[in-house]
């Protein structure tokens, strides 16, 4: 060999060299993209409804307008995108995800044997199985991988910016359905139920002075809105974080950026709470309270502090069990509710402890693999509480839903909840502080104008399903909820870029939020909310923490192997979802 020569180099040496530094630019760009697809997908199924089944539950011949929404198929192809987006965000950061990022995908993917049991089996609620078992597979799975990438990312902060954009921008068309529904569609609603009240009751076989006909009237008359999920509660629990996470972004940065974008984020937090109020619900109400409470807190802590963070950890760990004594209290107060019994005239919280009493017997009666994601309705018919009135799908707590349905492996997705929620509470008092303590910009400024895109975009196909049914003042609707969408996602992303402490505080309190809210209602089952309460809490709990044995855990050769071999698993269930589940429902409903 000459003398000044470099000697050659093994093929694969410079890749383990990359590697072992980092992700480069390209590869982040593609996390991030993938991530940020991930989120646009969870956004706009909250703007569509979902057929719960393949098949009529009406005379077509008496009702021939079209399912104004997406089918069993076009939601399978939902999941398997977000699954391929996973696979591709993990291949991307393989060389920066520490230890507990990929601990986090692997719990997300536990279940997923079980729902693979259900969907393959011959019962009547195999295809119900398959496509609300991938949903939920899907949130669990694309929430991890976000958690995972954005830990990663911590450098910058840039990818949970660009998240939260996504998210919370989602839910301006939300805000302006639910305001068309309650100034326009329940008027009119009521007014054509009184004009024609004897063929409406006619119809249903209900007689005028009936109970049945009294609690429909009843509820006819009750002013809320629903949006796309068909559910004043599931809406008000995600107008909920919503209101707490804008409220807390505009309260913190608001001296910070534009007078306009501050005002855009008060505008829409108001918006959010006006909707909740309206709606009623009390365990919305008191997760809202309870979550300004904690935004209020940690933003004054923040306003206070000189910079310092030699007791971050300190604050954090005390954050951590703030936000898990938060959620334990809901569920000790369902407890405590039902084991009052019938002597106090609520029924809310009630029925609730009836329905955590049937899940948890659903669960006793098969715990190895539970009832299945469809299963839950028949077998609380057998097992239900003898004084419970009413047959749910849901147990309306999401830990007790994932252990019925699921039997003992349920608890991997109870693991990420529990901790989910911890790392919420943290990113609260110390996420901030973490990641830049001078609030540094937390990314390059064309994330302003790349989130609105991803959201703008999912708000407009969102309207596709529903193109048909649509006059011009619907769709010009529609089209107006899509540019607020882009908005409020643009004033999300310009604050958090700015102010990240504001951000990370703003998330952390909506995490809390999510979670609390979800041990009392059916955000984590409704297809159309699951995938956002996923992503949210998922983004929330992400704070920029320090990494947990990136280095060692990658010169592993058993590490490599796990870490690469992920997306490639992720791959397959995409795979998979699409041929052995949304080719055939597709095949089914064509036929239809």
């Amino acid at each position: 060999m000459s003398a000044g020569r470099t000697p050659p180099v093994a093929p694969s040496e410079p890749f383990v060299a990359a590697v072992r530094q980092g992700p480069g630019a390209l590869a982040t760009a593609a996390a991030r993209v993938a991530c940020a697809v991930i989120a646009a997908i969870a956004a706009g199924r909250m703007l569509v409804a979902t057929a719960p089944v393949g098949w009529f539950d009406v005379d077509p011949v008496l009702d021939p307008t079209a399912w104004a929404g997406i089918l069993p198929s076009q939601a399978l192809l939902c999941d398997a995108a977000v699954l391929a987006c996973a696979a591709v965000a993990l291949f991307a950061m393989r060389g920066a995800i520490d230890r507990l990022g990929m601990m986090l995908v692997r719990l997300a993917l536990v279940p997923a044997f079980i729902v693979a049991v259900h969907a393959a089996g011959s019962g009547a609620d195999a295809a119900d199985d398959l496509w609300r078992g991938a949903d939920w597979t899907a949130a669990a799975v694309g929430g991890a991988a976000i958690a995972a990438c954005v830990r990663a990312d911590a450098a910058t902060g840039g990818l949970r910016a660009l998240l939260a954009a996504v998210l919370l921008g989602g839910l301006a068309p939300l805000l302006v359905r639910a305001g068309v529904q309650l100034a326009v569609e329940h008027p009119e609603t009521v007014a054509y139920y009184q004009a024609h009240k004897a063929q409406v009751l006619a119809a249903r076989g209900w007689a005028p002075d009936g109970a049945q006909a009294a609690m429909y009237e009843r509820r006819l008359m009750q002013l809320e809105a629903t949006g796309w999920f068909g559910l004043s509660n599931v809406l008000s629990g995600v107008a909920t974080a919503g209101a707490v996470a804008l409220g807390a972004l505009a309260a913190g940065a608001w001296r910070r950026v534009e007078s306009g974008t501050a005002f855009v984020l008060a505008a829409a937090a108001a918006a959010c709470v006006a909707v909740v109020a309206i709606n009623g619900s009390k365990g919305a109400v008191g997760a809202m309270a309870l979550g300004g409470v904690l935004a209020s807190a940690a933003l004054l802590r923040a306003a206070r502090a000189d910079g310092a963070t030699d007791r971050a950890d300190a604050r954090g760990t005390r954050g951590a069990w703030l936000a898990l004594g938060l959620v334990a209290g809901v569920v000790a107060l369902v407890v405590v509710r039902g084991l009052l019994g019938e002597q106090l005239g609520e029924r809310s919280l009630l029925f609730r402890w009836q329905y955590l009493c049937g899940a948890l017997r659903a669960f006793a009666a098969a715990p190895a693999v539970g009832t299945g994601p469809a299963g839950f309705a028949d077998a609380y018919l057998a097992v239900r509480p003898g004084n419970a009135p009413e047959e749910v799908a849901s147990a309306h707590a999401a830990w007790a839903d994932w252990l019925a349905a699921l039997g003992v492996m349920g608890a991997a997705w109870i693991a990420l909840f529990v901790g989910a929620v911890a790392g919420a509470g943290r990113s609260a008092f110390v996420g901030g502080d973490r990641a830049r303590p001078d609030d540094a910009p937390s990314g390059p400024s064309a994330l302003m104008l790349v989130a609105p895109a991803f959201v703008g975009l999912a708000a407009a196909l969102a309207v596709v399903p529903e193109s048909d049914t649509l006059d011009g003042i619907g769709l010009a609707t529609r089209l107006g909820g899509a540019g607020m969408a882009m908005l409020v996602a643009f004033a999300v992303c310009a604050t958090g870029c700015a102010a990240s402490v504001a951000l990370s505080i703003a998330l952390g309190a909506a995490g809390v939020v999510v979670a609390m809210h979800a041990c009392v209602e059916m955000t984590f089952w409704q297809p159309g909310s699951v995938s956002w309460v996923a992503c949210m809490l998922a983004v929330a709990a992400a704070w920029p923490g320090r990494p947990c044995g990136r280095a060692s855990w990658w010169r592993m050769p058993a590490g490599r192997v796990v870490t690469t071999g992920m997306p490639a698993l992720l791959l397959v269930g995409s795979a998979a979802a699409v041929v052995a589940g949304a080719l055939p429902a597709a095949g089914a409903e064509r036929r239809m």
